[in-house]
């Protein structure tokens, strides 16, 4: 997409795609996504822009989209792509995190006690491995004076008097010189799937998972059941809060995080991506 098309409601070649919708679902659900093919390689791949998310609208309907794609594209592998939150101390904004295993978030219920939805799926590596690879990568254009300026707007929003270091604890909002990748499929490594708002924090509760989102593990499930490897590939566009913070400052701070830098984290997360199946 051109930077002119910035303010295009839709994208060009994409198609909508609402057949066979699920019953019983809210009435302004009304599709369940976009879809274009495109070639990597000499793979065909099908994207698919979701519409279809376990928060909404619902765990029910994502099962059902994954079990049509199953019947009507038959894919060797289902790859889930996009934003997360960081749930590892050391994980900057931007750095993209690929496992093979999704964890779901169950509240009242011992963390041990969480289902855990894995496969063998390995991603390739010639292409993540190649020296000139790096070269592809976008650094995340963070600025200590461009966070400054979030952390003043976010203040005035809110009426409070937060500091930047009370926001921003180690620096973490700062991206990598160079975006880290790390492909962490075909282990027992696994994110976390809520269905609710929950971020990592700096006491480290969530920090035995890669990323915190809110698809991934329901996905697992659902293409476990009909025969289909999958992975996940997070970038992370809003890294572990201060645990100090009241958890609606966490939130506040979270997204803006995300509105600001988002876009940019995307880019790596898709180019991972692709390289995996190169």
């Amino acid at each position: 997409m051109p930077y002119s098309d910035r303010s295009r409601g839709a994208w060009a070649g994409w198609q909508k795609f609402s057949a066979n919708l699920a019953p019983g679902a809210p009435s302004n659900w009304n599709y369940w996504g976009y879809y274009r093919l495109v070639q990597v390689g000499e793979k065909p791949v099908l994207l698919f822009k979701s519409n279809t998310h376990l928060d909404w609208p619902g765990a029910t309907y994502l099962e059902a989209m994954i079990k049509l794609l199953a019947g009507d594209v038959k894919p060797n592998v289902i790859l889930s792509i996009g934003t997360a939150g960081g749930a590892k101390t050391q994980d900057h904004i931007g750095t993209v995190r690929a496992v093979s295993a999704g964890t779901l978030y169950q509240s009242g219920k011992p963390q041990a006690s969480w289902p855990e939805f894995k496969n063998e799926w390995t991603a390739g590596t010639a292409t993540l491995l190649n020296a000139q690879f790096k070269q592809l990568l976008f650094s995340v254009p963070t600025k200590a004076s461009d966070l400054q300026a979030l952390c003043a707007q976010l203040n005035s929003q809110y009426g409070t008097n937060y500091t930047l270091a009370q926001l921003d604890p180690g620096g973490l909002n700062m991206g990598d010189a160079t975006p880290q990748i790390d492909n962490q499929t075909g282990g027992g490594a696994s994110l976390l799937t809520t269905s609710t708002f929950v971020v990592g924090t700096t006491a480290g509760i969530y920090q035995t998972y890669t990323s915190i989102e809110m698809d991934d593990a329901i996905i697992g499930e659902a293409c476990t059941a009909n025969d289909i490897a999958f992975g996940f590939v997070r970038n992370v566009s809003d890294p572990v809060q201060n645990a100090a913070l009241p958890a609606k400052v966490q939130g506040n701070w979270g997204s803006a995080v995300y509105d600001a830098y988002g876009f940019y984290t995307s880019y790596n997360g898709a180019l991972a991506a692709w390289s995996m199946l190169a």
